[in-house]
């Protein structure tokens, strides 16, 4: 080979090196940068669950509990004075969350097969990933990869999707793994019916995390948290 086509080959082989080395550096940059940009919702998610835990005073009926969520919101954002909460959007639970299956729940509502497609796989990784870290760490890269997926509307819906599957994650995990234990905010020994309360341990969290990521794609931001609240107290 011509010796200076040789040197020009090498030349171009190192600048290209170069260039997409600086390039990958830049896009390590840009993940390390980016917040989804709906995360405000899952950190009003989780303002709010704690204020209805905090000010559970009952164990409504069953066929009930839904109204009475309700109206702890309404208290908490006009004080109970009007009603501008309403969960009415929300699908109807089972009397029993265990009869409950959330791809079926999930087949009731508007939303495209593609965007469905990606909330059965967060339904598949809060079920199976016990760790929180791993859980986060799984879901902050979906949000960076959201707008390869979806456009407007849809990915606007995606991005709240995975900030409150983030955020209630962090609201039930136990605290040595780096949770809060939401469950701590409910004032369960002077709760009216406390006798017939069932240990917290039969609550079904894997499935109470689907609900919450869930309830808001019905019911827009405040369907999230009321979902959630609705799918914890049923369960006590």
């Amino acid at each position: 080979m011509n010796k200076k086509v040789l040197n020009f080959s090498i030349l171009i082989i190192t600048f290209t090196s170069i260039f997409y080395a600086c390039s990958k550096n830049d896009e390590v940059i840009s993940n390390i940068d980016f917040t989804n940009p709906k995360e405000d919702i899952g950190k009003l998610h989780n303002e709010d669950l704690q204020y209805i835990l905090t000010n559970v005073s009952e164990i409504p009926k069953k066929g009930e509990v839904k109204p009475y969520v309700e109206k702890l919101l309404n208290q908490k954002y006009n004080r109970g004075l009007k009603s501008i909460v309403s969960l009415e959007s929300i699908p109807d639970f089972p009397e029993n969350i265990e009869d409950l299956d959330l791809n079926t729940w999930l087949k009731e509502f508007n939303l495209s097969s593609a965007l469905k497609l990606e909330i059965s796989r967060t339904f598949e990784l809060i079920q199976s990933e016990p760790d929180l870290n791993v859980l986060i760490a799984e879901i902050e890269t979906r949000e960076l990869e959201a707008n390869n997926l979806f456009e407007g509307a849809e990915l606007e819906l995606y991005y709240e999707h995975l900030a409150v599957a983030k955020y209630t994650s962090i609201f039930w995990y136990p605290e040595k793994q780096g949770g809060l234990n939401g469950i701590q905010y409910l004032d369960i020994q002077n709760l009216k019916s406390s006798s017939n309360l069932k240990s917290i341990q039969a609550v079904n969290w894997w499935k109470v995390l689907g609900v919450d990521c869930i309830g808001g794609m019905m019911g827009g931001p405040v369907g999230y948290v009321g979902a959630s609240g609705i799918a914890v107290i049923m369960q006590l």
